[in-house]
């Protein structure tokens, strides 16, 4: 597993479940600035890979729901 970085492993734990790789890549950094204000540093990873990344997960699909959400409504607007 040398060279392996922590977004790899995020991008490799989340694609297989069909999200997309710029929806990972920015979910992952929002995530990171949200925690190194919080805790600094790369403390954050530790939070992101816990349990099998389910907080990077719960990003990923209430950004799926609210982009879901928006469309519908631009729909009824039409």
């Amino acid at each position: 597993m040398h060279g392996i970085t922590h977004m790899d492993a995020a991008l490799d734990a989340m694609r297989p479940l069909g999200f997309r790789t710029q929806l990972i890549l920015r979910t992952v950094n929002e995530l990171l600035d949200e925690l190194l204000q919080v805790y600094g540093g790369n403390q954050g990873w530790c939070f992101i890979e816990e349990a099998y990344y389910k907080l990077l997960m719960e990003a990923l699909l209430s950004k799926q729901q609210g982009s879901a959400e928006y469309k519908v409504g631009m729909e009824l607007t039409k």
